[in-house]
């Protein structure tokens, strides 16, 4: 049995009592191992491979312990490769609110795609998973591990225990009936409701589903919200496993469930992991290759995040914001066609941050100036600066690659930062695993060396990370931005 491992490691010290106790420590890495190797152990054939699989998941996580991958089937099979077809994706609900959200016909296959990263002390690591169901209910799965190990599994049939379609399909309209069927599973409430989020259900028994949460001890509902994919979501928050708080974000729309986030124990906004789910309907048969959410399902950031604006218009955009604290929370930046910037949450709101331009010169003058020759562009950038002034040159730089430009200036802008002096880049990946290029420029700040890093895609230039680095580890506010997605608003800040 694991469960005697997850007790002890669900006792975990935090991160910062870990140098009090070197023994724990120690102890810590032997459980992990030993976690591993039961894990590693588990026959093929062993019912744990089906969706409880997926509940351990969040269980460690909730622990702070190792990760073990979503597994769905019994019978494990190397999978066959085919190219991916056209998808159509629903975007409203069915006109009967008890048909089903994505509406399936025979050779038809309903596809949900899960991206689910999670922390549990060891690094984000990043799992991708496909479940299909075709018209008669049969499912089948697929899954990628973060190494690349690849799993398949299925046919299931609408009645095995491993296709959630089993108890499903006896969720109806009435929450106090759905709350007990769900209650005497061994799952329990919030991790059936979990496993629900692979099905196809209807409008109406969704909404079930948020009533069902909301019944349960310490639940409530958030203000409405938007998932990672900046999609409109009613969010719900309730207790999950092990001192955990669960977040459900539920379609405006379709009501389907989009993402589950999983906040460490003690409240505050630390997240220990979320999944990103996306459903549509495909004539494919079930067999992988399949393209995940993220990043590929990402519209492109160009699409997203830079988006011409009239005079009194705004760029909204909706970001992560993560304090020094390790406490994260969302919020959106606003940039207006001045190049003016706001950064909070509605009744929240700091700025407005100007471009800061060459005295005499506007912000409209001073981005016209840019030059298109490699060997002015960093004399450009540096224009009017104090040479001693390392803060000047961080804080001109964050407003170019925080402003709203097009694409030209976005690449010339990189050139220029990554010609200053001491400045890096490298290729690497970001914490939501979309490709990235990590653009460091380091500056003497108040006698000691500060990094701002910023993260674009490679291929649009759009930035999709900022933060501060301090290696002496003095607080500097807010310390990293990921940016979502942006919508071009008259509404003014706040």
């Amino acid at each position: 049995m694991m469960s005697d491992i997850l007790e002890e490691l669900a006792q975990a010290r935090p991160a910062e009592l870990d140098r009090a106790a070197p023994g724990w420590a120690v102890r810590r890495e032997q459980l992990l191992a030993d976690l591993d190797d039961r894990v590693s152990q588990q026959p093929p054939g062993d019912p744990a491979s089906g969706p409880r699989h997926r509940r351990t998941l969040l269980a460690l996580a909730a622990a702070a312990a190792a990760v073990v991958v979503v597994i769905v089937g019994a019978a494990l099979q190397s999978g066959q490769r085919v190219q991916p077809q056209p998808a159509r994706t629903a975007t409203a609900p069915a006109a009967d609110p008890r048909r089903p959200v994505h509406p399936v016909g025979p050779g038809e296959y309903f596809l949900r795609r899960t991206t689910t990263t999670v922390d549990a002390g060891r690094g984000v690591q990043a799992y991708q998973r496909a479940v299909w169901f075709d018209d008669t209910g049969t499912m089948w799965s697929f899954s990628i591990e973060p190494g690349g190990t690849t799993r398949t599994g299925g046919p299931f049939a609408p009645v095995d225990a491993a296709n959630p379609l089993s108890f499903t399909r006896a969720i109806g309209d009435d929450p106090v009936a759905a709350e007990k069927l769900l209650t005497a599973r061994a799952s329990g409430v919030t991790d059936s409701v979990q496993e629900a989020a692979d099905a196809n259900l209807s409008a109406l028994q969704y909404r079930t589903l948020q009533q069902v949460l909301l019944r349960q001890d310490g639940a409530r509902r958030l203000a409405d919200g938007a998932d990672t994919l900046s999609r409109p979501a009613l969010v719900i928050e309730t207790p999950g496993r092990m001192g955990t708080v669960l977040r459900f974000y539920f379609d405006a729309g379709t009501s389907e469930i989009l993402e589950v986030r999983t906040l460490r124990p003690g409240g505050g906004e630390t997240e220990l992991g979320r999944s990103i789910l996306v459903g549509d309907v495909r004539s494919g048969e079930p067999a992988p290759p399949f393209d995940p959410v993220v990043p590929s399902a990402t519209p492109p950031a160009a699409a997203q995040l830079n988006r011409p604006l009239a005079p009194g218009q705004y760029l909204r955009r909706s970001v992560t914001i993560e304090d020094g604290a390790g406490s994260s929370a969302n919020g959106s930046q606003w940039v207006s066609s001045d190049q003016r910037r706001w950064l909070g949450a509605p009744g929240n709101v700091a700025g407005p941050d100007e471009l800061p331009a060459p005295a005499g010169m506007g912000v409209e003058q001073y981005l016209a100036a840019m030059p298109t020759q490699v060997d002015r562009i960093d004399g450009w950038l540096v224009d009017g600066l104090d040479p001693s002034c390392g803060a000047c040159l961080l804080s001109r730089a964050d407003a170019l690659m925080l402003g709203n430009l097009d694409a030209t200036r976005r690449q010339w802008v990189i050139v220029a930062i990554a010609r200053a002096e001491g400045a890096t880049e490298e290729p690497i990946t970001d914490r939501l695993g979309r490709p990235a290029r990590e653009l460091r420029l380091p500056a003497e700040v108040d006698g000691r060396t500060v990094d701002h890093l910023y993260r674009y895609d490679p291929e649009t230039k759009e930035l999709l990370e900022w933060g501060i680095h301090d290696p002496d580890g003095h607080p500097t506010g807010v310390v990293w931005l990921t940016f979502l997605g942006s919508e071009v608003t008259d509404q003014p800040p706040g």
